[in-house]
């Protein structure tokens, strides 16, 4: 089974969100990865960030910035319906779902990119703890 699925902050409705897309692309197996054309995925913007080494997940990025690495898009490429399948969108459901706490994860968010401009880690781990907090709901 394969699926494709707009998630993370842009796909939550009523919140303020960075203008990333990020994109879940569910295959059947990461092996798969090794199929693409990684030369075309290039032509069309998509560079495969192989130092974001995340078990599970292979992630590819779009940048409408090259020289600053601004990215527009995150191709984050996991097993359907294993683990990060699972999470990505309970997460995104349960954000919809409940208003008040998506508001809640809009506030944080901006509160951590002020506390945190240009360390992308730091705030990527503060905000993991408010995600882990949902996902033991699940």
């Amino acid at each position: 089974m394969y699926d494709i699925q707009h998630f993370g902050s842009t796909a939550i409705e009523g919140i303020n969100a960075k203008p990333i897309i990020d994109i879940l692309v569910g295959v059947e197996s990461l092996d798969e990865v090794e199929k693409f054309d990684k030369v075309r995925l290039k032509e069309n913007g998509y560079y495969h960030l192989s130092k974001a080494r995340l078990e599970g997940k292979v992630v590819f990025a779009k940048f409408s910035n090259l020289e600053n690495l601004t990215k527009t898009h995150i191709m984050h490429i996991v097993e359907h319906n294993g683990t990060w399948w699972k999470e990505h969108i309970y997460f995104r459901d349960y954000l919809n779902e409940n208003p008040e706490k998506a508001r809640e994860y809009e506030t944080l968010k901006k509160r951590l990119a002020l506390k945190y401009p240009n360390e992308e880690r730091l705030y990527t781990d503060e905000k993991k703890k408010f995600v882990d907090d949902i996902l033991s709901k699940s």
